[in-house]
């Protein structure tokens, strides 16, 4: 294809956009939606069975008929809910005395994670899945209903957390293997480590590990063991002490603490860490995503992109200067808004984490290996309403780099709010033969 044939048929396809636009998308909110709702809570569909039961602001017992089977769950959205705003999601995986053999709601009625999570942030919805185990199958059932959520409801992708207790701490450390780039931060209480580390590590997930030094079901040692793993898979890549202990906290308490608390023993004593401000607070103090002062290199990096994430910048770096997204600067190029690069970021790193496509090749695996540089193209993807019509946004960049986030990252993400589909092309500048 020439260059010039191409400008032509990219031209032809904006007009015919443009023209089939006519019939506008949806005027509907396209952010989020509460599932056909009354009030907050989802109404009756193919996919959910609403609970009627309340319990401390909490609807017990709705049930997601998931291709990973039925699951049962309890959820709490506040008055203020009304799909307009990103809220948090705080998600409790309890104990054994919580799953659901006995009775929905019990793990509400057992522990108060769900309810001082609202202490901390105001504007959260509160998940609490009960499930019949904590092995493989409860951990996908939990990704599951998580994933549901993300795509349903306005969550903020960057204020997503989770807390496992006891056995739900054997279910939160093999849903960390599954999906980990999912969650700002996760609380690990009184349990062991039974999933890969290595999906934990390389998402750079902070989790804080806290268990009673003499642990009547589980004991300290286990949990200490992989707290020193985790810090071994660090180091291995090269991070400091000071910034491994940004990502993992071991925090092992003594008889003293739970005596003060009035715990019966240390293992249930583990509930009264709910009433622990500092280990709440810690929780609730991180946050998922990009701000101006994350590194260039770690967005393009991140594993969530897999190797498309160099593409969100000039593949050729002396076109562009600084060191942060706040920071970014390009040739010819004094405009730039680091506060619409960075929602742009976290926009197309909460959609690919959700699981959702934000990049498609143009040429074929065995095309690149005849010709590499055609590994420097491709179409990131901004989603807008099911069948809407759809554009594609073409940065310059002087025929000499392709300066999407500035000159067609920008407009693809405005078009998606308004219910349009939108590609950014990523091209080869100054090609004589092709894209």
């Amino acid at each position: 294809m020439k260059c010039k044939l191409f400008a032509a048929v990219l031209s032809c396809s904006l007009a015919l956009c443009l023209f089939v636009g006519c019939a506008a998308p949806s005027e509907e909110n396209n952010t989020g939606d509460n599932g056909g709702s009354i009030g907050n809570i989802a109404a009756p569909t193919d996919e959910i069975t609403p609970g009627t039961e309340m319990y401390r602001g909490f609807t017990l017992d709705n049930v997601y008929h998931s291709d990973e089977g039925e699951i049962h769950y309890n959820v709490y959205f506040p008055q203020s809910y009304d799909g307009t705003a990103a809220y948090a999601l705080f998600m409790t995986l309890p104990g054994y005395e919580g799953l659901y053999r006995f009775g929905a709601g019990a793990n509400l009625r057992s522990e108060e994670f769900a309810f001082e999570a609202q202490n901390y942030i105001q504007d959260v919805i509160v998940l609490a899945p009960q499930l019949n185990d904590w092995g493989m199958t409860s951990a996908r059932q939990t990704v599951a209903l998580l994933n549901y959520f993300i795509s349903h409801y306005n969550i903020d992708p960057s204020r997503i957390y989770a807390n496992g207790f006891s056995g739900g701490g054997e279910t939160l450390s093999l849903v960390m293997q599954l999906a980990p780039e999912l969650f700002a931060a996760v609380l690990h209480v009184n349990s062991v480590w039974d999933g890969d580390l290595a999906p934990l590590v390389a998402a750079r997930a902070p989790v804080y590990l806290v268990i009673g030094e003499s642990d009547e079901y589980y004991g300290s040692a286990r949990i200490s063991a992989t707290y020193r793993e985790i810090v071994s898979l660090y180091r291995a890549e090269g991070l400091s002490d000071e910034r491994i202990a940004e990502f993992v906290v071991l925090d092992i308490k003594d008889a003293a603490y739970f005596e003060a608390a009035g715990a019966p023993n240390q293992h249930g004593g583990g509930a009264y860490y709910a009433f622990d401000e500092e280990i709440m607070g810690w929780l609730f103090s991180h946050s998922k995503g990009y701000t101006r002062n994350t590194a260039i290199a770690d967005v393009a990096g991140d594993p969530v992109f897999g190797d498309y994430g160099r593409l969100l910048f000039p593949v050729d770096d002396w076109y562009y200067s600084g060191d942060t997204l706040g920071t970014l600067s390009m040739t010819w190029y004094s405009h730039i808004d680091p506060d619409k690069t960075v929602e742009i970021c976290n926009y197309l790193r909460s959609r690919a984490a959700a699981g959702d496509r934000v990049f498609y090749d143009i040429y074929t695996d065995e095309e690149k290996a005849a010709d590499p540089s055609l590994n420097d193209t491709g179409l990131f993807f901004f989603k807008g309403d099911e069948g809407a019509p759809f554009a594609v946004t073409c940065a310059g960049g002087g025929w000499a780099y392709v300066a999407a986030m500035h000159d067609s990252f920008p407009h693809a993400l405005e078009l998606s709010k308004r219910g349009y589909n939108a590609f950014a092309i990523i091209y080869r500048p100054g090609c004589a033969d092709g894209i």
